[in-house]
């Protein structure tokens, strides 16, 4: 019965079984597609903790993938429908599958998590997409979103570096 599987087992957004769970650094496990779907959506932050949350941030929970595996053999559920049913089989959106050649951190910026055509760094090493933080500064009264320090336009600088890099 599904009545007793586990509820570590569920993801919180689908409310359905996992298969390809992934953990955020707060520990929070989430069924990959879903999670990205989310954040694809522009939802960047976890909906659990509301902390910032990206896609490069997002590693593989092997272990609960191991639990859930296991503890299907061992309730003879390996080829139960109703079990396997409650899995989200949505594709992971294509804007967040990570290309192994890009280091994922370096090359995103710090608001969006995108990976950027123009970064900007701050003096304080920060580094976002021109039109992102441009815009964030507008909306924010001059504050630097990261630090909550003042940040004019003026004290960006164009990271020509990072660009070059990136193409």
């Amino acid at each position: 019965s599904t009545k007793n599987i586990p509820d570590k087992f569920f993801c919180p957004l689908t409310k359905k079984v996992m298969h390809t769970p992934v953990m955020n650094r707060d520990g929070v496990t989430y069924e990959k597609s879903a999670i990205l779907k989310r954040l694809e959506e522009g939802n960047m932050t976890c909906p659990v903790t509301n902390q910032p949350l990206f896609p490069s941030s997002l590693i593989p929970n092997a272990k609960l993938l191991k639990e859930i595996e296991s503890w299907a053999k061992e309730h003879d559920m390996e080829e139960d429908k109703e079990f396997w049913s409650q899995q989200d089989d949505e594709e992971v959106p294509t804007t967040f599958v990570v290309n192994p050649a890009v280091p994922s951190s370096r090359f995103r910026c710090a608001l969006s998590g995108r990976i950027m055509s123009y970064p900007v760094a701050t003096r304080d090493g920060h580094n976002f997409e021109r039109k992102v933080i441009l815009e964030a500064l507008e909306q924010n009264s001059c504050v630097n979103p990261c630090t909550g320090q003042t940040l004019y336009p003026h004290d960006l600088i164009p990271n020509y570096k990072l660009q070059k890099e990136i193409e």
